[in-house]
């Protein structure tokens, strides 16, 4: 699955979050790609961020997320992989012990919130805002009404930064199976140290 990210200093009020298409004027953001790969099956996930790092490591405009990476998630473990210079070994463990991508039902932890649109299309948007101490929410997904045979069709990600929102709108869903070579562990990250982040 493909997606753009747009990532912003704007603390929106409102949820859902979403921009059509930017942020309000006089916010800064940024603009980025991304591909992510997706296997229950082997609680493995893959995400490529083409552009900039997720926005997750300082404020938005602090180089300290101005790196090009790749999480990758398999056995239990998060490996945050830097193609450019950054702050992180080339290789190192974001977490492990519990780290894995979210359950195909992980919307019974949600709150149905609203029905919006993107792109014309109508949307379903669930939130998570449960928790006034955990800095991770709210955060929330939409999905489009139309389904396939796998179900929903994912629609768009929203979630907090360090001093914003970034919000990341899917498109080109398939449903097949990765190459088995994605989840392959690079050598890089064998023995990889900490982050040190979390």
């Amino acid at each position: 699955m493909k997606w753009r990210i747009i990532a912003s200093t704007n603390n929106n009020d409102s949820l859902p979050l979403y921009w059509n298409p930017l942020p309000p004027n006089g916010v800064k953001y940024m603009l980025g790609t991304g591909t992510t790969y997706y296997n229950w099956d082997q609680k493995a996930m893959l995400e490529v961020y083409d552009d900039f790092c997720v926005p997750i490591f300082g404020p938005l405009d602090d180089k300290l997320n101005r790196f090009r990476c790749h999480f990758l998630n398999v056995n239990l473990t998060s490996y945050l992989i830097s193609l450019d210079e950054s702050p992180f070994p080339p290789c190192c463990v974001f977490g492990e012990q519990v780290f894995h991508p979210p359950e195909p039902d992980f919307l019974k932890n949600m709150v149905y919130n609203s029905t919006g649109q993107i792109m014309g299309q109508p949307v379903n948007w669930w939130v998570l805002d449960s928790d006034p101490n955990d800095p991770a929410e709210p955060f929330g997904y939409g999905f489009y009404q139309k389904s396939s045979s796998y179900g929903e069709i994912p629609a768009a990600f929203w979630f907090r930064t360090v001093n914003g929102f970034s919000i990341q709108y899917f498109y080109k869903f398939e449903e097949k199976q990765p190459d088995p070579a994605v989840w392959r562990l690079p050598s890089i990250c064998v023995n990889a140290p900490s982050c040190g982040y979390l």
